[in-house]
Formats: C-alpha cells, sequence, structure tokens
C-alpha cells in the first residue's frame, strides 16, 4: 500500500510539473531528492532506493565530471533491478541536479 502511494505521490507531482512547464531548479532538485529515496523509482522491482546504497550521497562525488546520466541508469538497472529512464526526461534531470547539489 505504501509502495503504491509513493507511487501516486511521484505521479501527482509529476503531472503537475509537466502542466506548469519547465521547472525551476528548486523545483528539479526537489523532485530529485523525492526520486532519490523512491523505492518504486523506474519501476524497481526491490524494495531499494538510490538512498539505499548512497545515504546522504555517500559516493557520488566520486563520479567523473559529474556525468550522473550512466551512473543513474546503470544503478537503476543493477542495484533497484528498474527500468532504464530517458536522458532528456524530467526524472533524469531532476535527479543530475539533486546529485550535482550533494556535491557542492
Amino acid at each position: 500500500m505504501k509502495k503504491i502511494l509513493n507511487m501516486t505521490v511521484v505521479f501527482l507531482f509529476l503531472v503537475s510539473v509537466t502542466q506548469a512547464g519547465t521547472i525551476g531548479d528548486e523545483s528539479r532538485i526537489e523532485l530529485g531528492k523525492q526520486l532519490f529515496n523512491d523505492p518504486a523509482f523506474a519501476m524497481s522491482t526491490n524494495k531499494k532506493s538510490c538512498n539505499s546504497c548512497h545515504p546522504d550521497g555517500k559516493g557520488i562525488g566520486e563520479v567523473e565530471n559529474n556525468d550522473y546520466t550512466n551512473m543513474i541508469n546503470r544503478c537503476i538497472v543493477g542495484a533497484l533491478k528498474g527500468q532504464v529512464i530517458e536522458d532528456d526526461s524530467k526524472e533524469m534531470q531532476a535527479m543530475q541536479a539533486y546529485l550535482n547539489s550533494l556535491v557542492q
């Protein structure tokens, strides 16, 4: 039930963001934070979130040139057992913004 509720909250947030057009940096970072902590993100098939392996962003700063796109999808497919997200999606942009905010 909690997983369905989390997915519903993220879905409603994404719908509101889509309807509002381009989102600002703060909103993008907040969405990224929600996704980073959501065990249902990217259709994950286990109970892990990004935060499960990277609490408080542990290890994030080690990514070369802060190029998170490949790392994000590698973790989604590997550790989370989920589905790749598109490079130009709002979710990817949000995750990148959040990860950048963690290393600054």
